[in-house]
């Protein structure tokens, strides 16, 4: 019976320790010896604490105590190999009745040190991608072909998109926008669904009595699921607008002087002229507009 025993104690996947109530180690299993690089008579006799970093041996301790205490228990504890390579275990430790009749502690022992990296890794990366969105001024929705709104993430209180989150998710397209846009909307998110590709779009819109302007990204996020990002682009809009309204105005006040006229940048590009410059010199604007003063022959 024994010899079964001692089979199964160093066939098992997973790391065992034999101790007595103080910690000292009086039998260990070959997984266990492999994921630390000792052999067994390395470790037989050295006290548990051996295998942790110093800054954390105190906790062994306590933990022999609760463990004596509650007959059992399930912690995660630092660890180190015989290289000094930090380990991570997880730890589930029983009191036992020893074969000379004291007690004793049997602690089956798990290597997690890479899940606990990854979860370290995983954290590290969330922490990133939410330090990019905080900093992301945009809207982000996640539509489904249907167009319903799975999920809303926006950074800004008054953003100018909405007026809470609560008003758009669960919600389809189709009653959180007016018809016309809501339509416009769906062929692009069907156009993202077919091509996954990005696909762009701007609308405009009244809100409050003041007419917005949105520039809309969307792309494939998942098999099901697109990712729409929203950004308000009125000031740049109102900005291009009045440029243009300005440029209108200077040209028909130039159009109203009798004497030709023209006006260049600082290379010597002709950026306009009026309708007497055009009447005096026969030529049209395109004629003239964009060209050198070199690239004309009059």
């Amino acid at each position: 019976m024994n010899s079964v025993i001692d089979i199964l104690f160093n066939a098992s996947p997973v790391g065992i320790i034999l101790e007595d109530v103080q910690g000292l180690i009086l039998d260990v299993n070959q997984t266990f010896c492999n994921d630390y690089g000792y052999e067994p008579h390395e470790l037989i006799g050295k006290n548990i604490d051996f295998l942790v970093p110093e800054q954390n041996r105190h906790e062994v301790k306590k933990n022999l105590a609760k463990i004596i205490e509650h007959k059992v228990l399930h912690s995660i504890v630092p660890g180190k190999t015989k290289n000094n390579v930090p380990k991570v275990l997880e730890l589930l430790e029983t009191v036992i009745a020893l074969p000379d009749g004291k007690t004793g502690i049997l602690s089956i022992a798990k290597d997690i040190t890479e899940q606990e990296q990854t979860k370290i890794r995983l954290k590290e990366t969330q922490g990133r991608n939410a330090a990019i969105i905080s900093a992301i001024p945009d809207v982000m929705f996640t539509l489904d072909r249907e167009g319903l709104i799975l999920d809303v993430v926006s950074n800004q209180e008054d953003n100018g998109v909405f007026g809470s989150k609560q008003e758009f998710q669960n919600k389809y397209l189709t009653e959180v926008m007016p018809e016309q846009i809501s339509q416009l909307a769906h062929q692009h998110l069907e156009q993202a669904f077919v091509s996954g590709d990005l696909v762009a779009f701007e609308y405009a819109s009244n809100d409050d009595r003041k007419q917005r302007f949105y520039d809309v990204r969307m792309i494939r996020s998942a098999e099901n699921e697109v990712l729409a990002i929203v950004r308000d682009i009125s000031q740049r809009k109102l900005q291009d607008i009045e440029l243009r309204q300005q440029a209108r105005f200077i040209e028909k006040l130039l159009d109203s002087v009798p004497n030709p006229l023209f006006y260049m940048n600082t290379k010597g590009v002709y950026l306009g002229v009026n309708k007497a410059f055009k009447a005096f010199y026969g030529i049209e604007k395109e004629d003239i507009v964009g060209k050198s003063i070199f690239d004309l022959s009059f």
